[in-house]
């Protein structure tokens, strides 16, 4: 999936921050000096689930919009996956990814 969403994006002129887990992000995101609008993360992921991530990096970047892309159905969630903004559930068709992405940018 991350491949596919780094491939979807980068025509359109976003820059990314990619990791390969959800502590990888989070550092990321720590040392990443400037703005960042907006998280694209799975409910379930490798040493941090998604939610804990949006969590997390909803305490310094509070503005900061949250997308999770999961396998499970939204009300499948875990109750404290309460920080997204929206969802879609894998597969994701990379047309409806920027669409996402845009509907959501333009939100913040």
């Amino acid at each position: 999936m991350r491949r596919s969403t780094v491939t979807a994006l980068t025509p359109y002129g976003y820059c990314l921050l990619e990791a390969i887990d959800g502590q990888q992000a989070l550092e990321a995101a720590n040392q990443y000096p400037g703005d960042i609008h907006l998280l694209i993360t799975d409910v379930s992921m490798p040493r941090m689930r998604g939610h804990e991530l949006a969590r997390r990096i909803k305490q310094h970047r509070p503005n900061i919009r949250i997308l999770i892309v999961s396998g499970l159905h939204e009300e499948e969630f875990p109750p404290e996956a309460i920080y997204h903004s929206d969802a879609l559930v894998k597969p994701v068709v990379p047309e409806v990814l920027v669409d996402k992405v845009k509907q959501l940018l333009v939100a913040a």
